[in-house]
């Protein structure tokens, strides 16, 4: 009887030091008996994704999900032991393709790296964020693609062995918003002195600075009364993305002052109303601005018959001409 007891405690001892053994080799080798493959798959929050981004002034905050699973051995017998998946961790390591972003577009990740449990079912990752924003330069509407690579870790424990997966590629679809922005220029000035029978010329060019073609609309403000100006309502000016000279446009404001018979010494201003908006949709109205032009008429105006005084004074000189002629 205590040889059969001895035998017992013996081989309980020789078990713990094998097991010891065991785990103390097994916890340092490069992988454990089971093998199994990872898969990675993502999906983004498309209505996020769809919202358009304004150019320069905001960043569109994109989260993206990703899930994990694995296919191997301890799932073909049945599932993963619920210790190996509860314990052991897989490391998602994401990275932006930046051979795919635009140069008008800024992409970041908030994280660098996801953690997800293993399992033969999918397990969901905790979630990150693509943040995103375009400079002017974005074409207005025209959506694009940024592309963000995940690829987990090779994991090696106990047990289990998980190679690293193959890369997975996820395509992330957005679309700048319309970016209404022009810069006037004065070529000639805002401020002419003109005689009352002469007509003053002011040039004013528009360059389109936005990235889509646009509207700009001229409305005249508050001019004087007898005085005439006028001015192109709408022009068309091209996106700086067609080229320099698409994107610029010249308009003339004509402005005629009153030329009622005298002496005048007026001085007036006529404002301009500037309106840019999308050509495709009015109701997308960029910054109005607003331009103010001098007009100094100064002279002397006669009541508008001098031709016929002077055709008189002619006909007058040739009579008398004709009338000493004759008596000689």
């Amino acid at each position: 009887m205590k040889k059969n007891l001895r035998t017992v405690r013996t081989t309980i001892v020789f078990g713990i030091l094998l097991a010891s053994l065991f785990i103390a080799f097994g916890s340092n080798a490069s992988a454990g008996p089971f093998t199994l493959t990872p898969y990675v798959d993502a999906t983004y929050d498309t209505v996020a994704a769809q919202k358009v981004i304004t150019p320069i002034e905001t960043t569109l905050t994109i989260p993206l999900y990703v899930k994990y699973s694995v296919t191997g051995p301890l799932v073909v017998l049945g599932s993963i032991p619920e210790y190996i998946s509860k314990t052991t961790r897989a490391y998602i390591d994401l990275e932006i393709v930046t051979e795919t972003v635009p140069n008008f577009c800024t992409a970041t990740l908030d994280v660098p790296t996801i953690n997800a449990f293993i399992g033969e079912q999918p397990q969901e990752a905790t979630a990150a964020n693509l943040q995103v924003s375009v400079n002017d330069n974005a074409p207005g509407f025209e959506d694009f693609t940024v592309q963000v690579k995940m690829t987990s870790r090779r994991v090696s424990g106990l047990l289990v062995k998980i190679e690293k997966s193959e890369p997975t590629v996820l395509d992330v679809r957005v679309k700048p918003k319309f970016a209404a922005l022009v810069n006037v220029e004065l070529p000639t000035g805002n401020y002419l002195e003109i005689g009352p029978m002469d007509t003053a010329d002011f040039e004013i060019k528009i360059n389109n600075l936005g990235n889509a073609p646009t509207y700009v609309n001229f409305e005249l403000l508050d001019f004087p009364k007898d005085w005439s100006p006028n001015i192109q309502t709408v022009v068309l000016v091209g996106s700086g993305l067609e080229g320099a000279d698409a994107a610029s446009k010249t308009v003339t404001l004509r402005i005629k002052p009153p030329y009622g018979f005298g002496y005048h010494n007026d001085r007036e201003t006529i404002s301009v109303k500037v309106t840019p908006t999308y050509y495709r949709n009015p109701e997308l109205v960029g910054r109005v601005d607003t331009y103010i032009f001098t007009i100094q008429s100064r002279g002397f105006s006669t009541p508008g018959f001098e031709s016929a005084l002077v055709f008189i004074a002619l006909a007058g000189i040739a009579f008398i001409y004709i009338k000493k002629k004759r008596k000689n």
